[in-house]
Formats: C-alpha cells, structure tokens, sequence
C-alpha cells in the first residue's frame, strides 16, 4: 500500500585523509647557526625528546663564554671579599691596641662593604648564566657543571621532538644555516594514531551540514568498506576557486 514516508537527504563531498593537527606541531630552531647533523628522517618514530638535528651555533657559543666568565668574576670577588675582611679585622685588632686610626678602620670597612656587594652581583650574574643554559640553550645541570669546572665550550646543540609522533615533513640539509628569526619550518612530526578526514563542501550544501552528524565514508583504498563518522567541526573559510 501507497503511504508518506520521509526519505533521508544524501549529500555527498569529495575529501582527503589528513593529520591530526591536534596532534601535529612544526618544529623551528631556538638558535641561528650551522646544521651539522641530521638525526631524524622523514617516516621515523620519534619520543618527545629524541634528538632530531645538530647546530653548531656562535649563540651557545656566547652563553657558555658568560658562564665562564661569570665563573672567573666569581672567584675574583670571593678573593677581594676575603682580602677585604682580613684587612678590615686586622684594621679592627690594631685599633683595640690603639696601634691605628679611626679614619684606616672606616676605610677598611667601606671596602669590605663594597667587596660584599660584588661579590652578590658576582653570584648573581653566575645564577644567571646557569639558568640561561638549563632554560634557554637546554643544557642539563650535569653540562653546566662540567663547563664549569673545564672551562671548555661545545657550540653544538641538539634540538629534539616536542611531541611523540612520526616524522612527516624535513626541510633542512646538512651545511645549511638556518636562522633563529626566520619562522621556517624545518620539521614536522604528527601523531598518525588518528587522522581527519576533510571534506570540500560545496556551498549549495552548506546549509544541510551540522556538527555532529553521521558521515558514511570510502576511501579509494579500501572501496569495499565503509567507514562510518561524525562530523566534529565546521571551517570558516571558504576556497576562493570553488567557493
């Protein structure tokens, strides 16, 4: 028998399988210099963490000459600081004896004081120097320990993955120097354990589109099966060409 009944309205879309971008990142270099070694490759399994390129880099170069020279101003305000205070106490003792003026004692003293605040500028700029390795440059406490107590310099530095992924972009080569400012994306690595599926809708179908419905999906790969989804976002830009 003839009876109404509400057929369901089918659009179809032309799309592509795509990464993650939740779970995808770029990665730029923290410093200007050389790339001296490539570690990582494009298809390899990275942890956050693993090294992926080496640069010989004059900017590490620089933050591990403060550091030694901050090591050096430290020592020579600890030994003004102590040639100070002996002064001072000996100043102290000649005049409980009577064997001085009051006039050396208050000299003694003003240099005592002055070697003081050097000395708390000297570790100042000293703590500074340490924490610009470990947070800046990323130098490990063991690194800036051997610095210094070597006084030697290593301009190589390691830049690693941010995020547990695969490696699926590379845009640097061995003896290419890159540049800190530039932006340029030397490496890309995506968590491939999901992926999106983007859709180009066209515009006439706009307005039957909503987040949260239920997509049938085939892909050329596979075109026996049928991959059921559910919309979870809607872009807010249109192509120019297509619209």
């Amino acid at each position: 028998p003839a009876e109404q009944y509400d057929f369901k309205l089918r659009k179809s879309a032309i799309g592509q399988i795509a990464f993650n971008e939740d779970a995808s990142t770029v990665v730029l270099t923290p410093f200007s210099g050389r790339v001296t070694r490539l570690i990582a490759r494009v298809g390899d399994q990275v942890r956050a963490g693993d090294p992926l390129f080496e640069i010989d880099s004059p900017e590490v170069v620089q933050a591990q000459t403060e550091l030694i020279a901050a090591v050096q101003g430290l020592e020579k305000a600890k030994s003004q600081h102590a040639l100070a205070k002996r002064v001072f106490d000996r100043q102290s003792l000649l005049l409980s004896d009577k064997a001085t003026s009051q006039r050396e004692v208050d000299e003694a003293r003003n240099e005592l004081a002055g070697a003081e605040s050097d000395l708390a500028l000297a570790e100042g700029a000293l703590k500074s120097a340490r924490n610009r390795l470990r947070v800046i440059v990323g130098r490990d406490d063991n690194e800036v320990a051997r610095i210094e107590k070597e006084r030697t310099i290593n301009g190589l530095i390691t830049v690693n993955a941010p995020i547990a992924g695969t490696v699926i972009n590379r845009k640097v080569g061995p003896g290419q120097y890159v540049r800190s400012d530039s932006g340029e994306q030397l490496y890309a690595i995506s968590d491939m354990s999901t992926m999106w599926l983007k859709a180009h809708v066209p515009e006439s179908d706009i307005p039957y589109v909503k987040v949260g419905q239920e997509l049938e999906v085939k892909v050329l790969a596979l075109p026996d099966r049928v991959f059921n989804a559910r919309i979870i976002a809607i872009g807010s830009s249109s192509d120019v060409g297509t619209r």
